[in-house]
């Protein structure tokens, strides 16, 4: 099975993929990774973080537009950017929601990125991996 794979420092995370939803848009997000850049938090709703992409995806695919609770991580089309939700807040809107972070790893994944905005910098690794 495959997963998404966030990797800051010494801590690492996976993500369930949505790929029975959007299988071509995850697959167009495969072919452009893997993605490295520092995280840039978004104070405006609260708890996000978002990482610019350098890629764009271009598929014919419905979005799988929802809105956005903690462990979401959504593709912005139009800005071209990952974003991820890790503690409460109050979302602006939609998201394509392309994978979610495990439900018993959500506690662990809010420590980790409330400890990355208290020392802003950190670096991301995203990438899809195979996993057993």
């Amino acid at each position: 099975m495959k997963k998404m794979k966030l990797t800051m420092g010494d801590y690492v995370v996976y993500a369930r993929l949505h790929d029975d939803k959007i299988p071509k848009t995850i697959a167009a997000i495969e072919q452009g990774l893997p993605a490295v850049g520092r995280i840039r938090h978004a104070k405006i709703c609260d708890n996000e973080w978002m990482l610019p992409m350098p890629f764009a995806i271009d598929v014919d695919e419905p979005n799988n537009k929802i809105r956005p609770v903690p462990g979401d991580i959504g593709y912005n089309r139009l800005g071209q950017f990952f974003c991820s939700w890790y503690d409460e807040m109050v979302p602006l809107g939609y998201t394509n929601l392309v994978a979610t972070i495990e439900q018993e790893d959500l506690a662990e994944y809010r420590r980790q990125m409330h400890e990355i905005w208290a020392h802003p910098g950190a670096a991301v690794k995203i990438e899809i991996v195979e996993v057993a």
